[in-house]
């Protein structure tokens, strides 16, 4: 528990340390990778959802 916050918080204190000017293009970054990495997911499990039920003779 203590690594965890410990990792947290130099991540926290790196992000402080870059400037404002740099902050928006990295924040905006993140949030694309974050917004694609949960549209694969969803997919993938939307894709599984349907698959059992092509499987199951369902319609």
């Amino acid at each position: 528990m203590l690594r965890k916050s410990y990792l947290f918080l130099s991540s926290f204190h790196f992000f402080e340390s870059i400037p404002i000017s740099l902050q928006s293009p990295y924040i905006l970054c993140y949030n694309v990778l974050y917004e694609f990495v949960s549209l694969i997911f969803s997919l993938i499990r939307v894709h599984n959802t349907l698959w059992e039920d092509i499987t199951q003779g369902k319609q």
